[in-house]
C-alpha cells in the first residue's frame, strides 16, 4: 500500500477500513474497535463537533485514515490508523495538521492511554507530553487486568468529552 500514496478527504467510510482497523489497531488488552459504521455514526451522522477525515490511498486500497476535530482555537486528533512503522501515519498526520491550520486552529491536542502505538511519532513531530486530567474508571469482578491503565487503548474518538 505504500507506493503512490495519495491523501484524500473522506465524506463517508466504507467497509474497506474495517480490516485495516482490526489489523492496525488491535490491542492485546482492552480497546474499542471503530469499524466503518461506527466512524460514520460518530463523525458524520451524529457529530458533536466539526470533523475532517482523510484517507491515504494507493489506487483503490486504503492504507490508513485520520480524523481531526476542528472549530475553535485548538483542534483534536481523534483517530490515526495506519500500519506500524509505515510512512502512512506520517503522511496522514501531515494532512490533518494542514487541515487544522486551514481551519484556523492554533494547535492540535491529543490524548491516549500509554499503550497507543503512535506516541513515538507524535513526540518526533513536536507534540509535547503533559499530564492529562482525564479519569479512566472500570470495574470487572472477574478480571483484575481491567484496572490497569496500560492494558487499555483509548483515544479521543472513544470519549470526546470537550
Amino acid at each position: 500500500v505504500e507506493g503512490n500514496l495519495q491523501v484524500q478527504e473522506v465524506a463517508r467510510f466504507d467497509s474497506a477500513v474495517d480490516e485495516l482497523t482490526l489489523r492496525c489497531m488491535h490491542s492485546p488488552g482492552f480497546w474499542c474497535p471503530h469499524d466503518a459504521s461506527f466512524l460514520n455514526w460518530r463523525y458524520f451522522d451524529n457529530p458533536r463537533h466539526s470533523y475532517l477525515a482523510r484517507a491515504a490511498l494507493s489506487g483503490d486500497e486504503v492504507g490508513g485514515y485520520a480524523i481531526v476535530r476542528v472549530g475553535g482555537r485548538r483542534a483534536m486528533l481523534m483517530e490515526l490508523v495506519a500500519p506500524a512503522g509505515s510512512p502512512v501515519a506520517n503522511l496522514l498526520l501531515d494532512s490533518v495538521v494542514a487541515a487544522a491550520r486551514e481551519a484556523n486552529c492554533e494547535g492540535i491536542d491529543f490524548y491516549a492511554t500509554p499503550s497507543w502505538r503512535f506516541w513515538p511519532l507524535l513526540r518526533r513531530v513536536g507534540f509535547i507530553k503533559r499530564k492529562a486530567e482525564f479519569y479512566i474508571g472500570a470495574r470487572c469482578p472477574d478480571d483484575d487486568d481491567v484496572l490497569l491503565e496500560q492494558n487499555w487503548q483509548l483515544l479521543p474518538g472513544d470519549s470526546d468529552v470537550t
